[in-house]
């Protein structure tokens, strides 16, 4: 899956990068039990921002970030949206077929939050999404409940991040008015701050 660009044109534009989608069965044994894979799923991110860009930026320091997945077998989404900027992307993979969704039929809406007792940190446990375009509407709500917590340490401030899982139930509608289901599907979702170290 193309991400920030193309590898090709890095060294002109100075960012690119990809995802890689991918899928796992077996089983897991851990301190005498063993649990079954029946559905795993894995998104590899492998991006280069270069030299030229500022992370904390790019993030988005005061809104952050939401990034998540939607997985089945036969219908995959992905959204992007960053606070603030309105910058917002997002696709449905579906029969071997990408369709893209742009910002300007696109909303990201919060339905739930809560307050990490170690961290005093609220962040955002449930959302409803929307998305349109000529090919097709989608529309799900997904919730989560499953958390960590991960940061980077940088020149200029620092980043952190909470991926959040849990399940996802709506409907993309085709054009034609087919409809494909989605019901208790996995879901990952992805929230990143960048906090600026006050300059000296």
């Amino acid at each position: 899956v193309p991400y920030h660009g193309t590898w090709d044109q890095l060294a002109k534009v100075g960012v690119a990068g990809n995802e890689q989608l991918g899928s796992a069965t077996g089983r897991i044994t851990h301190q005498g039990t063993t649990y079954t894979l029946d559905e795993g799923w894995a998104v590899r991110e492998r991006t280069c921002l270069g030299q030229g860009f500022d992370v904390p930026t790019l993030l988005g320091a005061k809104e952050g970030y939401l990034w998540g997945w939607v997985f089945s077998e036969e219908l995959k989404v992905f959204c992007f949206a960053q606070g603030g900027s309105g910058h917002f992307a997002a696709r449905v993979f579906h029969a071997g077929g990408v369709i893209d969704f742009g910002a300007e039929h696109s909303s990201v809406e919060h339905l739930a939050s809560w307050t990490d007792p170690q961290t005093q940190a609220t962040q955002v446990t449930a959302w409803r999404i929307r998305m349109q375009s000529d090919l097709g509407t989608l529309e799900f709500e997904a919730r989560t409940w499953s958390r960590y917590l991960f940061g980077f340490h940088l020149a200029k401030g620092y980043t952190t991040h909470c991926g959040a899982l849990g399940r996802a139930n709506g409907r993309f509608q085709f054009a034609n008015g087919r409809v494909l289901p989605i019901e208790e599907r996995i879901a990952y979702f992805e929230q990143g701050f960048a906090t600026l170290l006050p300059a000296v």
